[in-house]
């Protein structure tokens, strides 16, 4: 994988595609699962932050994850998603 921020990975012919299946049960303690939680974990400090960019980014994230994540995703909403209510 380059180092170049520049370059997008879907240019580099070298990296997997990941094909998510969205009847896949996750495993909490598999790798996604582990993803998910620590990626949600970071974004739910971010949801918390006084800073209304840091705020707004997280919330991008979130959208972002979404699409990534799939399903896996849906554990860890209705808190993320109480700490956006609140703000």
């Amino acid at each position: 994988m380059s180092r170049n921020p520049s370059v997008a990975l879907t240019h580099n012919p070298s990296t997997a595609s990941f094909i998510f299946d969205p009847n896949m049960i996750v495993e909490e303690n598999g790798v996604l699962g582990q993803l998910v939680k620590t990626n949600m974990q970071l974004l739910q400090k971010c949801l918390v932050s006084s800073n209304k960019a840091i705020f707004l980014a997280a919330i991008e994230n979130i959208k972002n994850a979404s699409n990534n994540f799939g399903p896996a995703l849906n554990k860890h909403l209705p808190l993320a998603l109480q700490m956006i209510r609140k703000k």
